[in-house]
């Protein structure tokens, strides 16, 4: 389920963007899902299970922000003009950032794991040259700016995922993520609006609102599916999206949108991909030789 809804995201998106607001979409979106799953929560398990501290929401805000809101936000706006095969394959390098900010704390890395590393950013900057992939819209230029934006987006993902331990967060998974959604929503919306972006109910096509629908369905039943499966399998299992989710998108990308599998496509594939699993690999087996487990946030999951 997190392979495929996860997946299928990037496609999700760029429907949805063709005639609606990006910002007010998203936004709008996350507000109905954290709703929702709200409702949920305080019906199985009593509303009491909502309450949170003043230091629990503060860090709840700043997670909603980086997480859904930056990263999230930039993912939607790029997804007017880069193909959504290859926003997958950018945003994928997040594990890679987290051995970045590992260097940054003193801590060694596995051989495999620097490997991949320096794999994954050649495959990048490849990936980030001018004229190789086909715009969804607008120039090759846009293309490439856009793509930065990407991962800087997912940057901001992988830095809050990584002060996330010291936020003081709610300690249940669900309740912190219907804060983050709330948050996140509520401030797509504003700079959505801030940007002059309107709601035109008039001028959004059939096809757009089933993807909006769809993707409030992703929110609620992969983010179940990802905290089951952090508390049923080992974290190596729970890893491999981030090297599923990209070929996943390739794949309907090509099926459902028509998007050509062009060569940075294949690079990113084959280069970037394959540093995420050496990444990922490494550190799993890292982390058994030092005898512990990997902190969830460790393996956070770029939900767009």
């Amino acid at each position: 389920m997190v392979w495929i809804l996860w997946g299928s995201s990037y496609v999700a998106i760029a429907v949805m963007v063709q005639s609606m607001a990006p910002l007010l979409g998203s936004g709008s979106r996350f507000v109905i899902s954290a709703l929702i799953l709200a409702a949920i929560a305080a019906f199985i398990r009593g509303p009491s299970s909502l309450k949170i501290s003043w230091t629990q929401f503060r860090g709840s805000f700043i997670m909603g922000v980086a997480l859904f809101g930056v990263a999230q936000g930039s993912a939607t706006m790029a997804l007017r003009y880069v193909p959504s095969g290859v926003a997958a394959v950018i945003i994928s390098v997040i594990p890679i950032w987290f051995i970045l900010f590992r260097f940054m704390a003193r801590d060694r890395a596995s051989t495999l794991t620097l490997i991949g590393t320096g794999l994954g950013i050649v495959g990048i900057a490849f990936m980030l040259l001018p004229g190789g992939t086909q715009p969804v819209g607008g120039t090759d230029f846009q293309v490439t700016i856009w793509s930065g934006v990407l991962l800087l987006g997912s940057l901001s993902w992988a830095a809050a995922s990584w002060k996330a331990p010291s936020l003081g967060l709610p300690e249940d998974a669900v309740t912190a993520a219907v804060y983050q959604l709330a948050v996140a929503g509520v401030f797509l919306v504003l700079v959505g609006l801030a940007l002059g972006q309107r709601w035109d109910g008039n001028t959004i096509t059939p096809a757009s609102w089933t993807a909006y629908g769809y993707l409030i369905l992703v929110s609620i039943v992969s983010l179940v599916a990802y905290v089951w499966l952090l508390e049923h399998a080992s974290i190596s299992v729970v890893g491999t999206f981030a090297y599923v989710n990209p070929a996943v998108a390739v794949g309907l990308g090509l099926l459902l949108l028509g998007e050509p599998i062009t060569v940075d496509v294949l690079v990113g594939l084959v280069v970037v991909v394959g540093a995420v699993v050496m990444v990922v690999t490494g550190e799993s087996v890292h982390s058994k030789s030092k005898g512990r487990r990997n902190q969830p946030e460790e393996l956070a999951a770029y939900e767009p």
